[in-house]
């Protein structure tokens, strides 16, 4: 278990990092890494984070029954977690980045381990996994 959270740690770490940096410099944990995020996917988090969390509608339109194009598991999770949270429309960017950090991580180190626990390097599976999982991590960030 201890390999994993250290991996996952990683993770998140290294995603949430451009966040981090804009803290320290600016004071703010707002970081935007391109306009698509501000002038497609914001809008539709935000709309749902101040008007009806649980549905995800088009921001162009007022009425809040139009559908969007875009799926629902990419926008839900983070506005939920924002929202509940009460941290702002404009930290649901930071919620989508510590989130994949966390499920990216957690998937190599998963793909990895599966690979090491039947061979004769079984005690240090974990290890192995995480430290290969912390590199491919280290080398995509």
């Amino acid at each position: 278990m201890a390999p994993l959270l250290v991996t996952i740690f990683f993770g998140v770490l290294l995603s949430a990092l451009p966040h981090l940096l804009a803290w320290i410099k600016t004071g703010a944990p707002v970081w935007i890494a391109d306009t698509d995020e501000l002038e497609l996917y914001l809008k539709t988090a935000s709309k749902a984070y101040f008007n009806h969390p649980w549905f995800i509608s088009d921001p162009v339109f007022a009425d809040s029954t139009k559908p969007t194009v875009y799926p629902w598991l990419q926008f839900f999770p983070a506005t939920m977690i924002a929202y509940i949270l009460n941290l702002g429309p404009m930290s649901i960017s930071i919620v989508w980045r510590v989130l994949a950090g966390a499920l990216v991580a957690w998937g190599w180190y998963l793909l990895f381990h599966q690979y090491w626990k039947d061979t004769k390097y079984e005690p240090w599976a974990g290890w192995m996994a995480a430290a290969v999982s912390i590199l491919l991590l280290g080398e995509t960030a």
